[in-house]
């Protein structure tokens, strides 16, 4: 199971933050947040917000893990970059196709190129057979198509049964 960043300071902060613990270890397991608020004693409501805040302290640690991957793989670029350079300038074509598909990859790592655009149909048979996950990958891709030049992408809703 994923753990949650961030040690607490107080007893109160640290019950609270075994709780969250618990909800969203439950949560992954399948449990409804109806049943998980039976199951550890508090409100639906409490549950809720809970696993709201476990998600978002989750998101947060994925975050700063992957930028620390993403800084590491520039550095590694740069020292691939470095290498080849003189030979780039000496006007190598094979440093130069290689400094080329280094370069690709370091717009791709720091997302500066465009997003490719596609389109999606779905038949209304086909959407009562999936799975909600595969639903909510659908209207995300859709949104994202949607919102055109700038990228950008609302996430799809979360179901809190």
């Amino acid at each position: 199971m994923q753990r949650l960043a961030d040690k607490p300071t107080s007893k109160e902060q640290l019950r609270a933050k075994e709780r969250r613990q618990k909800v969203l270890d439950m949560r992954l397991l399948g449990a409804s947040l109806r049943r998980i608020a039976d199951k550890i004693g508090c409100s639906h409501e409490t549950a809720r917000l809970d696993l709201q805040k476990a998600l978002a302290e989750l998101n947060e640690l994925e975050k700063a893990k992957t930028d620390h991957l993403r800084s590491l793989e520039l550095q590694r670029l740069d020292v691939a970059m470095n290498a080849i350079a003189n030979k780039v300038l000496e006007g190598d074509c094979g440093a130069i196709d290689r400094w080329l598909k280094v370069s690709e990859r370091r717009s791709r790592l720091l997302g500066l190129d465009a997003p490719e655009k596609s389109n999606i149909s779905v038949t209304g048979s086909a959407l009562t057979e999936m799975s909600n996950d595969e639903l909510r990958r659908i209207v995300a891709a859709r949104q994202v198509a949607q919102s055109g030049d700038d990228g950008a992408a609302a996430g799809a809703g979360d179901d809190d049964d």
